[in-house]
């Protein structure tokens, strides 16, 4: 097949100036890929003889009425693929919806891929990276992001230098059949790039609050297998939330999360629980765990943060690392800092 054209819906040009070109190309095919939220009106005014929709399930679904059996013939290859299996990333978004919260962010990494839902209530969006996760999908992370990417997150000692990495990364799904305890660090950093990389992927395609400041971050997948420590750990460096926000794991409450970099000094907070208020300074770039008692509040002099909400199993998490997260080049500093924020997480530090 020839691809006599491809537009992008972000390049400025109105829909005359697109379906004018497109015309004078004569496509057989016209295949739409988006995960905006409202479906494409390029459909109606473009003469081709099969009209298809891929990306997000409720941009397919929203797209149907109008469709062909382009359509059709990709719902056909899917049900090849998957029987009667849900799509993955359509159980997520009934997931995120499920929650029927505000600016809730659903997240899932496993040997497939790794994926998201976001927005608010019914009306979310989900995005996907196939390919990009653990397992048989670690090479795919090395591929998309690097062996150096997936490696920053490491703080084996030694640390592996990039080429053996890459090795590694090749053969992960023997490894991970042996599930050895060495193979663990790598699946965390696995987690951490992949899942960072969707993330980044969707807050590149849409602007949506529930990807920056998310209230709900629901972890899923692997994520859920992992230790409360280690699971925030992961979805505050992949994913680099700004504001107040509750991390779960389905019926589980892992954390309670303020993230807010302080713009000059110390975070200075108030902090209220059961056993009474308290006042705590946070120094820029740190990440602190408090433990609380009952139902927290948190305030500062920019006003209330939290109101009221129980913190989780591992307590109330300030996070006032800079946005978007940076790690130190140097091994010799970014090592020890990798350390510093998980022994601050898992309480030893």
């Amino acid at each position: 097949m020839q691809v006599v054209a491809a537009f992008d819906a972000r390049d400025g040009r109105g829909l005359a100036e697109r379906a004018a070109s497109l015309r004078e190309r004569g496509p057989e095919v016209l295949l739409i890929v988006g995960a905006e939220r409202r479906d494409s009106p390029i459909a109606g005014v473009v003469e081709a003889a099969r009209v298809a929709y891929g990306g997000v399930i409720r941009v397919v679904r929203a797209a149907e009425p109008a469709s062909d059996e382009g359509a059709a013939a990709i719902a056909q290859l899917r049900g090849l693929r998957f029987g009667d299996r849900p799509l993955a990333l359509e159980t997520l978004e009934e997931r995120a919806r499920s929650l029927q919260i505000a600016e809730v962010l659903v997240c899932e990494v496993d040997e497939s891929g790794a994926r998201l839902a976001a927005g608010s209530h019914d009306d979310v969006n989900g995005f996907e990276l196939p390919g990009v996760g653990l397992g048989p999908s670690a090479d795919g992370v090395a591929r998309r992001a690097g062996a150096r990417m997936v490696r920053r997150w490491l703080i084996t000692d030694p640390l592996p230098d990039a080429a053996s990495l890459r090795d590694r990364l090749a053969n992960l799904a023997r490894f991970d059949a042996a599930d050895t305890p060495a193979v663990e660090p790598l699946r965390r950093a696995l987690l951490r790039e992949s899942l960072g990389a969707v993330a980044r992927a969707a807050r590149a395609d849409v602007d949506l609050e529930a990807l920056s400041r998310p209230r709900r971050i629901d972890l899923g997948g692997a994520l859920a297998a992992l230790a409360p420590a280690e699971a925030v750990g992961v979805a505050l460096d992949a994913i680099s939330p700004q504001g107040a926000t509750r991390i779960t794991s389905g019926e589980r409450s892992l954390a309670l999360v303020l993230a807010e970099r302080p713009r000059r000094g110390a975070l200075e907070l108030r902090i209220s629980d059961e056993r009474g208020e308290r006042e705590e300074r946070v120094a820029p770039g740190s990440l602190v765990v408090f433990p609380v008692v009952g139902r927290v509040t948190v305030r500062s002099g920019r006003g209330i943060f939290v109101e009221g909400d129980a913190a989780g199993e591992l307590g109330l998490v300030i996070d006032a690392r800079p946005r978007p997260l940076e790690l130190p080049e140097r091994d010799g500093e970014r090592v020890p800092l990798l350390r510093r924020w998980a022994a601050a997480l898992a309480g030893t530090a």
